[in-house]
């Protein structure tokens, strides 16, 4: 996941990290385990979209190997409607 530096509190890393791994376990039976996430935070001037500074947030994943298309979009409709939530909690770093 691509943030600016400071977008997220450690706190709602934390729920988003809960949050992805269960969908991930319930959508795909595998252990907890299995499921790494992993932040990067950015300076402010290094994400771009449409040619213009962009201070989204951007979520990456990749699904191994033999996960067939079933999988596929309730992992990524189901973390994208939990992120959204986390995100717009208030939080500290961002005020």
């Amino acid at each position: 996941m691509h943030t600016l530096v400071g977008t997220l509190a450690q706190e709602q890393k934390e729920e988003i990290v809960r949050d992805i791994t269960r969908i991930h376990c319930e959508t795909t039976g595998c252990l907890p385990q299995f499921v790494q996430i992993q932040f990067d935070e950015v300076k402010p001037g290094d994400i771009f979209q449409n040619a213009k500074l962009s201070r989204a947030v951007r979520l990456h994943g990749r699904i191994r190997a033999g996960r067939d298309a079933r999988h596929e979009a309730p992992l990524a409709s189901e973390s994208v409607a939990n992120l959204t939530s986390s995100i717009r909690a208030p939080n500290s770093a961002t005020g």
